[in-house]
């Protein structure tokens, strides 16, 4: 049964506008800024955590699970306050999605577990090994310290248990400069470092002239190009396991309160001031123009009517700029920017423009081997499929010219599937393998019966580098 999907609430918390690093394309660097430090302090977050719980304008409209990711700044330089507040949290058990994005140098296994054991997602910004990362992640006033080497010491290395990499991500932003070691990037995320989860984001304030856009075409083209040869026989399985890990970019695909796709998430952007914005970029000029762009603050609660006028004319504008808004690369992002910081029109066409081929590229290049992953996931995510990349514990010891396996009625899938793999590791040439699916129930099981086997057996099949015949018996006798 399909699970019914909720319209939610999506916060992302600046709790402060200090870090410790100051790198050349942040986000936030219009905030780090200022000459006075400033944070949220505990009074302000608990009053938002309130009002997010049970402000009666808001969730009856916005039911689905809420979700706060913490940023800044460095969130961890105010790591006081966000343990009181994710203990406030906690402790109302109100069901809180919550996240925090840090640039990892501050972050200590204490640290970490504390974060862990609270059923916090913790996304650590790490561009890629020593060369990439340190190109444009750099500590203030000309400090020859690594920040990639600050990470490293904080992570030990690598994550020394497992249970840290189901909520722990790596986070990458690729520049122009940078884009050309995507897959040099991918690979050691994945199996130097042991990271099951990865993103990759593209810089987001730089327009991407015509030779950024394909040295990231000829980046992904190396990328699937790679993938793909991990398939062959042969090869190492983690790199077959790497192929078809979670992929490493996510696709833009809403804007600000979009409810066109029915769900209506509303997204905003909570300030260290204690005023909220569709987007933090919107923030990044001048304070006289940062007011025209607040929608809310913590005392008196969010204007959805001031939010709706505020971005509906903003989404028309990029619907009309920008040919292809869907993909890695949010067209939102850079325009708040551009509009907050007195970019010409030319300027941010220039910007919309770059955003619309990079999706462009993404789209084309990605759009065969994404096919192929899905079906893969769907098919490799049915509990029971398989484990395509490993030998079974038990193999005919001689040929195996001829298998017969009874798959009807409700089989056993995981039998099935290790009955199959007695076959297929047989030594000597391929043989048949007959598929027995004349018994009520056998077109009900669906991919976890015959024509799951049936695909399974092929997918090894190849795998292994060998051939196969399959075969499956239906009603009267008929072979297929």
């Amino acid at each position: 049964m399909k699970t019914r999907s909720y319209p939610r609430l999506d916060f992302e918390v600046f709790l402060t506008n200090r870090c410790n690093l100051a790198c050349s394309y942040c986000s936030s660097r219009h905030l780090r800024s200022e000459k006075q430090a400033r944070s949220l302090n505990f009074r302000s977050l608990r009053r938002f955590v309130d009002l997010v719980a049970r402000d009666p304008r808001v969730r009856p409209r916005f039911p689905g699970t809420a979700k706060i990711l913490f940023s800044g700044g460095e969130p961890l330089l105010e790591f006081g306050v966000m343990k009181r507040i994710i203990g406030y949290i906690r402790r109302r058990k109100l069901g809180f999605k919550i996240s925090v994005m840090t640039n990892g140098t501050l972050l200590t296994p204490e640290r970490l577990d504390y974060l862990l054991k609270n059923e916090v997602n913790v996304g650590i910004s790490l561009d890629g090994f020593r060369a990439v990362n340190d190109r444009h992640r750099r500590f203030p006033c000309g400090s020859r310290r690594s920040a990639f080497a600050a990470v490293m010491k904080g992570l030990g290395r690598r994550f020394p248990e497992s249970r840290h990499l189901s909520r722990c991500r790596l986070m990458a932003t690729l520049t122009p400069q940078t884009i050309g070691e995507l897959p040099e990037v991918v690979d050691y995320f994945r199996l130097s470092l042991g990271m099951k989860k990865i993103s990759v984001e593209l810089e987001a304030y730089e327009p991407w002239n015509r030779a950024g856009v394909a040295a990231f075409r000829r980046a992904l083209r190396r990328m699937i190009a790679g993938f793909r040869a991990a398939l062959l026989p042969g090869t190492d399985p983690a790199l077959a396991e790497n192929a078809f890990a979670e992929f490493p970019f996510l696709q833009n695909k809403h804007f600000p309160d979009d409810e066109r796709d029915g769900r209506g998430t509303l997204q905003l952007a909570l300030l260290y001031d204690g005023k909220f914005y569709p987007s933090p970029d919107l923030a990044a000029g001048p304070a006289a123009l940062a007011a025209d762009y607040c929608v809310g603050d913590v005392e008196r609660g969010f204007d959805l009517r001031a939010l709706k006028r505020l971005t509906a004319p903003i989404v028309r504008d990029i619907s009309g700029r920008c040919k292809n808004p869907i993909g890695p690369r949010s067209p939102f992002e850079g325009y708040c920017w551009a509009a907050a910081t007195g970019l010409s029109g030319r300027e941010t066409d220039r910007l919309l423009r770059g955003t619309s081929e990079l999706n462009r590229v993404f789209l084309e290049e990605t759009e065969g081997w994404l096919r192929a992953f899905r079906l893969y996931r769907k098919t490799t995510l049915v509990p029971g499929f398989g484990d395509l990349c490993h030998g079974p514990r038990r193999r005919a010891a001689g040929p195996v010219g001829r298998f017969r396996l009874a798959a009807g009625g409700k089989p056993d899938f995981v039998a099935l599937r290790r009955s199959a793999d007695f076959s297929l590791y047989s030594p000597g040439r391929a043989g048949t393998l007959r598929l027995d699916a004349d018994r009520p129930g056998a077109a009900a099981a669906g991919l976890q019966g015959p024509l799951g086997t049936a695909l399974y057996s092929i997918i090894k099949a190849g795998r292994l580098g060998r051939g196969i015949r399959v075969e499956i018996e239906c009603g009267g006798g008929g072979g297929a």
